[in-house]
C-alpha cells in the first residue's frame, strides 16, 4: 500500500477539523485523527531569523485551513463527485505535507540558518497552496426555466440567476482548466512527496468505498 493508500485509509474514519494550534513558543500539531503522530516546532530553533520561522508557521496554518475546508466540500451534498475527486486528492497531499515537515523538523539545528529541506518544503507546500486555489475553486450552476418552460443553465450570481429563481438545486462543478499547467503542476509536488498516479487512484478509491 502506497503512502497516500494509507492516508486515505485513516481520512475514511475522521471527520473535519483543525490540526495546528499556536502558543508564544510553539506550533502544534495535534495529528492522532489523521494518523499523525503530535509534534511541535519551537519558535527558538529559529530565533536567528523570526522570517523563516514565520514562513514555516504560516504555511502549515494555511495546510490546516485548506485541508479543514477541503474535508468540508466532500461533505458537502451540492459538490460534484468530479471536484470532490480534486478536494480529496489535494487533502492528501495536505495531510502528507505534514508528515513530512515532521521529519524535517528534525533536521533543524538550534539558532541555524533554516535547513534548505525545509525551504525546499515551504516552496512546494506553497505552490500546492496556490494550485488548490485555482484547481478546486468551486464553479455553481444553476438550472432555471425560461418565459417558454425550457430549461437552461446559468451562473450564480449572474444577472439571470438574479431575476430567475432556480428550479433545481445547485451543483458545485470543478472549472475546467484551460492548460496543462495546474496539473503539471500538481504531478510535480506529487513526485516531491513521492506519491505516484496509482497510489493516489488507489486513495481515492479508499475513499470512495461504502459511500
Amino acid at each position: 500500500m502506497g503512502i497516500a493508500s494509507r492516508i486515505a485509509t485513516i481520512l475514511r474514519k475522521d471527520c473535519c477539523e483543525r490540526l495546528v494550534k499556536y502558543t508564544a513558543q510553539e506550533v502544534i500539531l495535534s495529528g492522532a485523527s489523521v494518523g499523525i503522530t503530535d509534534f511541535k516546532i519551537s519558535v527558538g530553533n529559529f530565533s536567528n531569523n523570526v522570517k523563516k520561522i514565520n514562513n514555516v508557521t504560516e504555511t502549515m496554518k494555511a495546510l490546516d485551513n485548506n485541508q479543514y475546508l477541503l474535508c468540508r466540500l466532500v461533505h458537502d451534498p451540492l459538490v460534484s463527485e468530479e471536484l470532490k475527486d480534486e478536494c480529496q486528492r489535494i487533502r492528501i497531499m495536505c495531510i502528507m505535507g505534514f508528515t513530512q515537515l515532521q521529519a524535517l523538523t528534525s533536521l533543524q539545528e538550534p539558532n541555524k540558518p533554516l535547513h534548505p529541506e525545509i525551504a525546499l518544503w515551504i516552496t512546494n507546500m506553497s505552490g500546492l497552496l496556490l494550485e488548490c486555489m485555482v484547481t478546486v475553486k468551486p464553479t455553481p450552476k444553476m438550472t432555471f426555466k425560461n418565459a417558454k418552460g425550457e430549461e437552461i443553465i446559468g451562473w450564480i450570481n449572474s444577472p439571470k440567476s438574479r431575476k430567475k429563481p432556480a428550479k433545481k438545486s445547485a451543483t458545485i462543478k470543478s472549472p475546467k482548466l484551460s492548460t496543462g499547467r495546474e496539473k503539471s503542476k500538481i504531478a510535480q509536488i506529487m513526485a516531491y512527496q513521492g506519491i505516484d498516479e496509482k497510489d493516489m487512484a488507489d486513495a481515492l478509491k479508499i475513499l470512495k468505498k461504502d459511500k
